[in-house]
C-alpha cells in the first residue's frame, strides 16, 4: 500500500509540474487513454528528469491497433525511426505495437504485471531503459517473449534477445580518421555510463587512441546526458583547457549540436579550428550549419529486425542468433578538416 501510494504521489507531481491531469500522465505511463501531443512531450520529459531515466517499452501483438496508441516520442529521430522499422515489419505480418512511456522510479514489476496481465500473447521491446530486472522478471513469469534493443553494463545478456550495434571498432575509426587529418588532441564525450552501447563507444574511443600511439587525457573525456546542453558544457570545459582539444567526438548528435554551439559562441570556425563529430546520424545531422560528420546508426533497421525475432518468439520459433550486431558506417560531412597548424 505504501508503495501504490508513492506511485500515486508521483504521478501527481508530474501532473502538477507539467500542468495536467493524473489521468494524462497515466494514460502515457499505460497507453490507456490518446494524449495530445503538445501535453504528451512535456509529460515524457518529465518523466526522464530528476535522474529518473526514461522507459520506453513496445507491447507486441497479433491484430489489429489500438486507437490510443502513443505516436509522437521524444527525440523522435532516433526513437521514431526505430518504431517506424518495427511497424513496417509487423504491419506485413498482421501484428501491432503500442508505445508505453514511463519512468524508472514508476516501472517496477507491478508495472509490467499489469501491462502482461491485460493482454494476452503479447511480447515486449525494451527501446530504451538503464534497467532490465522487473522486465525480464515479469515476461519469465507471464512466459512472454522479450527482445532488447540496448542492456545495462555489467547485465548477463547470455540468454537474451538483443538487436545492437558494436560501437567500439567505429569510433576507433573515428579517431584514426581524425589522425590522418593531423588531429594529436582528441576530446571525447561519453554517454551515461550505465547503458552498454555508450560503454562500448568509449572502450573504441581509448582503443583508437592507442591505436594510433596517442596518450590517454583524462581532461579530454567528459560525462555528457544525450541532450545538447551537456554536449556545451563540455566542450565548453574542453575549450578553456591550456592546450585544448582541435577536435571533439561526442556520443550522439544532439550533444555534437551542443558542442557546435560552444564552439561558435567562443568565435572559433568549425572545423578551422576544431573539427566535430556526433553519433547516430539523425536526419538533422545533414541540416545542420555546417552539415555535422556523423557515425550512422541502423534505427530503421534496427526496429525492424527486432520486430522480426520478436514475431518469431510469439510464434513459437527461437531465432539464432541471439545477439544481432548491425553495421555502422563513419558519413564525412563539414565538420571535420585537417588539424589546424597551431594547435599541433
Amino acid at each position: 500500500m505504501v508503495k501504490q501510494r508513492t506511485k500515486l504521489d508521483l504521478i501527481e507531481q508530474i501532473a502538477a509540474r507539467v500542468g495536467v491531469s493524473s489521468d494524462d500522465v497515466n494514460a502515457v505511463v499505460y497507453g490507456e487513454k490518446p494524449v495530445r501531443s503538445e501535453k504528451l512531450q512535456a509529460i515524457i520529459d518529465t518523466l526522464a528528469i530528476d535522474g529518473s531515466g526514461g522507459v520506453y517499452i513496445c507491447a507486441v501483438w497479433k491484430g489489429n491497433p489500438i486507437e490510443n496508441t502513443i505516436r509522437n516520442v521524444a527525440r523522435y529521430d532516433y526513437f521514431g525511426q526505430i518504431i517506424e522499422g518495427l511497424n513496417l515489419c509487423l504491419h506485413k505480418k498482421g501484428y501491432a505495437s503500442q508505445l508505453l512511456v514511463s519512468n524508472l522510479h514508476l516501472a517496477d514489476f507491478a508495472y509490467f504485471e499489469y501491462i502482461l496481465s491485460r493482454h494476452e500473447n503479447v511480447g515486449l521491446i525494451n527501446v530504451a531503459s538503464h534497467f532490465t530486472g522487473p522486465l525480464k522478471e515479469a515476461c519469465e513469469h507471464f512466459q512472454r517473449p522479450l527482445v532488447f534493443l540496448d542492456y545495462p553494463v555489467g547485465e548477463d545478456t547470455t540468454n537474451q534477445y538483443i538487436i545492437s550495434m558494436k560501437s567500439e571498432a567505429i569510433i576507433a575509426e573515428v579517431v584514426q580518421y581524425l589522425y590522418d587529418l593531423g588531429h594529436r588532441r582528441i576530446a571525447f564525450i561519453q554517454g551515461p555510463q550505465k547503458k552498454q552501447t555508450a560503454l562500448d563507444r568509449y572502450i573504441g574511443y581509448c582503443a583508437g587512441l592507442e591505436a594510433v600511439g596517442i596518450g590517454f587525457d583524462e581532461e579530454l573525456v567528459c560525462l555528457g546526458g544525450w541532450y545538447p546542453q551537456t554536449g556545451k558544457e563540455a566542450a565548453e570545459h574542453f575549450l578553456a583547457l591550456p592546450s585544448p582539444p582541435t577536435a571533439i567526438i561526442a556520443s550522439n548528435d544532439l550533444m555534437a549540436f551542443g558542442v557546435m554551439d560552444a564552439v561558435k559562441e567562443r568565435g572559433l570556425r568549425i572545423p578551422d579550428d576544431v573539427s566535430v563529430v556526433g553519433f547516430d546520424d539523425i536526419a538533422l545531422a545533414s541540416m545542420s550549419s555546417p552539415p555535422l560528420t556523423s557515425v550512422r546508426t541502423p534505427m530503421t533497421e534496427m526496429g525492424s529486425t527486432a520486430g522480426e525475432y520478436i514475431v518469431k518468439l510469439l510464434e513459437g520459433e527461437t531465432p539464432e542468433p541471439r545477439h544481432v550486431h548491425l553495421p555502422l558506417d563513419i558519413i564525412i560531412r563539414e565538420t571535420t578538416g585537417p588539424a589546424p597548424i597551431r594547435r599541433r
